[in-house]
């Protein structure tokens, strides 16, 4: 029997075109009011593209508020309760080159608190004292890059911030100060701090490569609240199972953390003073200390090692989020703030400040942030 392998190749070829430049989520929620739009596009560029909701076909001209803006891109101007369902889109190039992918929208009224509480806690997600974070485990950690390309600047996630909404991410001072590495680096270059010049990145696992499902937007504006925080209000990111709010502590959350309740905390810092900047996301668990009284406050708790000897949280972690893990929810506890030491040594104990999220929590809700 002879095998024609040009054809085989030619197959092979016409299949990888009815790929998804990048692939679709199973999942997204999305406000009551607010728009929504998504891209369905293939690796080629003469891919025909059918989009439907249920089985009913969508023209894209204007019925239940949908449009189809260029073929590869569905845009609803205003979601609805009627929006609430299952939609697809089917990439052809060949008879023997289709692919329909599915998602669901699942719309929310409120706050975040709806699509949050949705989040399950997966134990198997963080195993040991440290590790690399898996794809998909902490869909809350927002990455904080800076890029200005006028003059070709770009410093990547130098601070790390929890994503409370769909528009809002909360972080710490810290990482903008005049203090900051980021504002010495600036100044370095004479450049000036431009706030819209922060990208926001959510599902980024990854320093160097795109992670499957990494999204990003930009900063609308700052806005400094109290005790060492500060607000990103950002250009609109939908939220899904990949990106989607850590529930915060409720009101006596605070009270159990010292009953034998797996504490850990994520971040981009190195795990050692010999390494450099870590390709991925870390994690390490942590226990609770009595912070130093130079560094004591109500809105503050302090945190080191689970053990001697153990990586760390260490400078190049601001930002980053430590939370609580049980065998029945999830929950963040703070933000990382300070370092008792600017280096990163197993050898030596390091004492982090954690500001506490349960002091924010009524003014979050006041200023109508969560």
């Amino acid at each position: 029997m002879n095998i024609n392998s040009n054809e085989n190749e030619l197959e092979n070829l016409q299949d990888h075109q009815c790929e998804l430049l990048k692939p679709l989520e199973s999942i997204y929620y999305v406000r009551l009011g607010s728009s929504f739009s998504i891209q369905c596009q293939a690796k080629t560029d003469n891919a025909r593209i059918s989009w439907h909701k249920n089985t009913s076909p969508i023209h894209g001209q204007g019925e239940d508020h949908m449009q189809i803006l260029i073929d590869y891109m569905l845009f609803i101007e205003k979601i609805d309760w009627k929006h609430n369902t299952t939609f697809s889109c089917t990439i052809q190039t060949s008879i023997k080159c289709k692919q329909t992918s599915y998602w669901k929208i699942i719309v929310f009224e409120n706050t975040q608190e709806e699509v949050s509480r949705r989040l399950q806690s997966n134990p198997l997600n963080f195993v040991g004292t440290h590790g690399i974070v898996l794809s998909g485990s902490t869909p809350w950690h927002v990455t904080i890059s800076y890029r200005d390309l006028s003059v070709n600047f770009y410093y990547d996630a130098f601070c790390s911030g929890l994503l409370i909404d769909e528009d809002t991410v909360l972080s710490v001072s810290q990482c903008f100060d005049q203090t900051s590495s980021l504002q010495t680096f600036l100044q370095q270059q004479q450049i000036i701090f431009d706030p819209m010049k922060l990208i926001i990145y959510v599902a980024k696992y990854d320093r160097l490569s795109t992670s499957p499902y990494e999204r990003q937007s930009s900063v609308i504006q700052l806005i400094n609240s109290t005790n060492d925080f500060i607000v990103l209000k950002i250009h609109l990111l939908f939220l899904s199972i990949e990106s989607q709010p850590l529930p915060l502590p409720r009101m006596n959350d605070m009270s159990i953390l010292f009953n034998n309740i797996s504490l850990y905390a994520t971040g981009w810092g190195p795990l050692s003073s010999n390494a450099d900047k870590p390709m991925r996301l870390k994690y390490v668990q942590q226990r609770i200390v009595d912070c130093n009284n130079s560094i004591s406050s109500p809105s503050t708790l302090c945190t080191t090692a689970i053990a001697l000897k153990q990586p760390n949280l260490c400078p190049g972690d601001a930002g980053g989020i430590l939370f609580a893990q049980t065998n029945q929810r999830i929950f963040a506890i703070g933000l990382i703030s300070k370092f008792s030491k600017t280096f990163c040594d197993i050898r030596s104990p390091q004492i982090t400040t954690i500001n506490r999220l349960d002091i924010i929590s009524n003014w979050l809700k006041q200023n109508s942030l969560v």
